[in-house]
């Protein structure tokens, strides 16, 4: 009718939900270990769809250790969605690519990542400290506090110093 063609109804146009978790067989899909480490759980179908395009051409495994890596910033609105970061390819990036030198100073958003959030206060103060004595006492604690997070983050990371 009206001189258009008639669809084919052995043709379809949509993929089944089977064809789009299928995976080539000698590659494993690591996507779920991707999806763990991978700190927005946002958009988890747009995310699976990158994954599905981008490790056609990628290492799954380079992708996990790439995520694992990734200095995120620990304020959400400042992470990518997870599909953006796969179809970006920002595991090649060089900040998450260049080596921590031994002895050097993570960021506080790297410490968090690596060691989870920074539950500690300080310690009240001895008794019989007044005015300046508990001020310095107090920044004391939390220099020592901070160097320990910092060689507990070295040590996750196999480095020394």
């Amino acid at each position: 009718m009206f001189g258009l063609p008639r669809p084919d109804p052995t043709r379809t146009t949509k993929k089944t939900s089977s064809s789009l978790s299928d995976s080539s067989s000698d590659v494993p899909d690591l996507f779920d270990e991707f999806w763990k480490h991978y700190p927005r759980k946002d958009a988890k179908q747009d995310a699976a769809k990158a994954w599905r395009q981008v490790t056609k051409d990628a290492d799954p495994s380079v992708i996990v250790a790439g995520v694992q890596s990734f200095p995120f910033d620990s304020r959400r609105t400042y992470q990518p969605l997870p599909a953006s970061w796969l179809r970006g390819k920002r595991w090649e990036d060089e900040q998450a690519t260049l080596p921590l030198t031994t002895g050097a100073r993570l960021t506080s958003d790297e410490l968090t990542n690596l060691l989870g959030p920074d539950m500690w206060t300080c310690p009240t103060p001895p008794a019989g400290m007044g005015g300046d004595e508990v001020w310095e006492w107090r920044r004391q604690q939390q220099l020592a506090h901070i160097e320990d997070r910092q060689q507990q983050a070295r040590a996750r990371l196999g480095r020394t110093a």
